[in-house]
């Protein structure tokens, strides 16, 4: 398809000013269109246009405590948009985090006395230090693995899918089976789906969920991927990349999202770091894209390691987290500081 007969760089100059609801959309225009809203060049220019925050949140353990750090992409800003979680009312551990700056978070501490094991369960928005507090799901079934996704902007919809553990375990049957419970914003209530049952012995990693294309998606122990799809309520289970099935010279596996796609990345002791793409979902179709030198990365010594990382993308436009049922139960405005760019 044609860029509508516009010259691409009056084309990079309309798309750095539209707003991340916006530039979702127009990523579907064409391959051009989305392959240059992935471009370093221009993620920078449209942040520092449309102040838009972009980074991860870092969580760590100590002590058996969960603290997340925010990291932006460009430092210089750190010190404009304070991104703690300090505004929430209790000290919290993030969950899941979704591709409009909302986050899903449960407390460390209980709701009362007289249940002290019952925590309470939040969606927030950082960048707007807005939050509301949402109904527990079940939580006498520990929590396995959960996930978030954002459907519609205005008025926001978004749905959290929670697997955990069930009363009954089938094991000994031969497979692995998960609670499967669905909070949709626009019904401000949760609902239990369909359980999953999964091969006996290939549990889900405790990475951070992958969300490309509607579907959340993780790595299960047996290089497998877990796909579970939204809309559908259903799920689906396809190999990764036949090389790192065939050997063990890769040691660290990771999902990611690039640019929209699902796509794996792998650090070999002898090959460095590999970028795999899913680029066909319907014959499950891998191609690598990059490889990267691990030599410079060898050399930097690390001290820490983190226990979660999640992608974090916001604007700073508040937002209604209650949707069409009501309004959010804490809107903390507050001043915006002058950005300046150099």
């Amino acid at each position: 398809m044609e860029s509508l007969d516009l010259p691409s760089d009056i084309i990079f100059e309309i798309l750095t000013r539209t707003s991340l609801n916006t530039l979702g959309k127009c990523r579907l225009v064409c391959k051009e269109w989305n392959h240059m809203t992935y471009e370093s060049s221009f993620t920078r220019l449209h942040c520092e246009r449309t102040h838009t925050i972009l980074g991860y949140f870092i969580q760590c353990m100590s002590r058996n405590k969960r603290t997340a750090t925010f990291v932006s992409i460009d430092k210089s800003l750190d010190s404009i948009f304070d991104m703690s979680l300090n505004f929430l009312p209790r000290s919290v551990a993030i969950e899941a985090s979704s591709n409009q700056g909302i986050l899903y978070c449960e407390s460390q501490e209980p709701q009362s006395l007289r249940n002290p094991r019952i925590p309470q369960y939040y969606v927030c928005k950082p960048s707007t230090k807005q939050w509301q507090a949402i109904p527990n799901p079940k939580t006498r079934y520990f929590t396995e693995r959960t996930g978030m996704i954002v459907l519609g902007s205005n008025p926001l919809h978004y749905k959290i899918v929670r697997f955990s553990q069930p009363k009954f375990s089938f094991k000994s049957m031969g497979y692995y089976n998960l609670r499967c419970e669905i909070f949709d914003s626009k019904f401000w209530a949760w609902k239990q789906s369909k359980e999953i049952q999964l091969p006996h012995l290939v549990p889900l990693s405790y990475s951070p969920t992958v969300l490309a294309s509607g579907t959340m998606y993780w790595l299960t122990t047996h290089n497998h991927v877990f796909a579970f799809h939204v809309d559908q309520e259903s799920w689906s289970m396809f190999p990764i990349p036949k090389p790192f099935n065939e050997n063990d010279h890769y040691k660290k596996k990771q999902l990611v999202e690039y640019q929209g796609r699902l796509a794996l990345i792998c650090m070999g002791r002898e090959v460095g770091i590999e970028v795999w793409v899913m680029d066909d979902y319907g014959n499950q179709v891998w191609n690598k894209r990059q490889t990267l030198n691990m030599d410079a990365l060898r050399r930097e010594k690390c001290y820490a390691s983190p226990h979660e990382v999640f992608t974090f993308r916001s604007d700073l436009e508040p937002n209604n987290l209650m949707g069409k049922k009501g309004f959010s139960q804490k809107l903390a405005f507050f001043p915006r500081k002058k950005v300046e760019y150099e």
